[in-house]
């Protein structure tokens, strides 16, 4: 039987990768979640690639647009070129001590591009009769049904493999960072666990894989509620199970625990709240089980005991706490799970049951 938790320790988010939905969902969570009484967090920090302006801008679009125009801040964003400089007083932040490093492996590599106004992709692009003839549209066309076809075969037999970021890594190891959360999937588990046990055994590490046939996806026109405590905001229910050591193929990495061969999806808003309800709920210094590996799908009703219905409640957001029926009127609902202590006792250990409890409020 798990106990409750004492509150979670003083520690700043680091999220490495703002080049997703994922990143950038999961650095607006945390930078909202860091202004509430409770979790005891510091201002995230988002962690780019060297002149990365592009999805710099990416990550800001998303603050502003579904954080009610939030910003990343004055020390919100560090290069990783700089991140991993010998530490001085010129660049603070780049001090990892206790801090909570974030990293995502389950979304793909995107690499923006830039269309320079002279370039021959520009000209070849605008739909003008002197730029573009037949023949090389026919080409086009047929070079495009080639390409699908071998796309298709690939995709069949193999999948490439993110690997964890060494360099962040090692950087946050030898800085004594507090606790290290991967996101992933199968293809990538077998390699992930072995790069954290190789280059990170003596820090906390919790892997949350997705389920083989599950596919993360953002929910159009999403935006934050702006919850004004950590009992959850969800689109669906889900479920975690618990992968160990023992459950491994010859050869072919962790056993998948699947539900059939269609495709599942699952909202990224959704995947980003559990994550930080682990990062917050669970045991962060149990050294001996890391990394400890927990699967995460849709809940499966046919199974009792993996139950764990949402249940909606008005949302409590600043305006509701401050105005009156109207007020809480207009703030609607959200949905939350029946009991945080039933769904992530997967990872074990005692379970923070009273994340943002305040002795001199009820909840």
């Amino acid at each position: 039987m798990t106990m409750s938790l004492s509150p979670p320790p003083t520690a700043r988010p680091v999220i490495f990768g703002s080049t997703s939905d994922y990143s950038n969902i999961l650095f607006g969570k945390l930078q909202r979640a860091a202004n509430l009484y409770g979790t005891n967090l510091k201002q995230p920090l988002a962690i780019v690639k060297e002149g990365d302006d592009v999805l710099t801008k990416k990550l800001e679009k998303c603050l502003w647009n579904q954080f009610y125009m939030a910003n990343v801040g004055p020390d919100g964003v560090l290069e990783e070129a700089d991140l991993i400089r010998p530490l001085s007083a010129w660049i603070p932040q780049a001090d990892l001590k206790d801090c909570l490093i974030f990293f995502d492996l389950a979304s793909s590599i995107v690499t923006p591009t830039k269309t320079d106004l002279f370039s021959g992709d520009f000209l070849s692009s605008l739909p003008l009769p002197f730029f573009n003839n037949n023949n090389k549209d026919k080409d086009k066309k047929d070079q495009m049904v080639i390409d699908k076809n071998k796309k298709d075969d690939q995709s069949a037999s193999s999948k490439p493999i993110i690997s964890i970021n060494l360099n962040v890594l090692k950087c946050a190891v030898e800085r004594q960072c507090a606790h290290i959360y991967v996101l992933t999937t199968t293809d990538n588990l077998a390699t992930c666990r072995s790069t954290l046990m190789e280059y990170a055994g003596t820090i906390p590490s919790t892997i949350l894989c997705l389920q083989e046939d599950v596919d993360m996806v953002s929910t159009k026109e999403w935006a934050s509620k702006r919850e004004q405590n950590m009992e959850g905001d969800f689109i669906t229910s889900m479920q975690l199970q618990r992968i160990r050591e023992d459950e491994k193929d010859d050869g072919d990495g962790y056993k998948n625990r699947r539900r059939g061969s269609t495709k599942i999806t699952i909202p990224v808003e959704d995947v980003v709240e559990i994550m930080i309800q682990i990062s917050l709920r669970t045991e962060r210094d149990n050294l001996a089980s890391s990394p400890k590996i927990v699967q995460l799908s849709r809940t499966n009703y046919e199974n009792d005991e993996n139950k764990n219905d949402l249940v909606e409640k008005p949302n409590s957001d600043y305006f509701t706490m401050m105005g009156g029926k109207t007020m809480k009127k207009l703030a609607g609902t959200v949905k939350t799970v029946t009991s945080w202590e039933k769904l992530l006792s997967p990872l074990g250990g005692k379970i923070n049951t009273e994340l943002c409890f305040r002795p001199d409020k009820p909840m």
